[in-house]
């Protein structure tokens, strides 16, 4: 029982760190949407652009590629690429 518990709890923190960047990244994006698409009063076209492309028309590259380990990679997410995110989100 004891090793399912730690699995449990590794397995925790390596989500943890993923939900962070991915909600990190939909705030950013979300509070910067007239620079993504020019509009303001709604977010529903966001979901057409990847995110490559808004991290692109917001100058922030890497925002793009730590979301996408983060949605899409089996890749764990490193306390540095949080905290990078929150300086690129920021």
């Amino acid at each position: 029982m004891e090793v399912c518990g730690l699995y449990l709890t590794f397995t925790c923190e390596i989500l943890e760190g993923k939900e962070k960047i991915r909600r990190l990244y939909k705030k950013t994006v979300i509070a910067n949407r007239k620079k993504i698409n020019g509009i303001t009063e709604t977010t529903k076209e966001l979901g057409f652009y990847t995110a490559h492309e808004c991290a692109e028309k917001l100058n922030r590259e890497r925002m793009g590629e730590i979301y996408d380990k983060a949605r899409y990679s089996q890749e764990t997410c490193s306390a540095e690429d949080v905290r990078e995110m929150k300086k690129l989100s920021g």
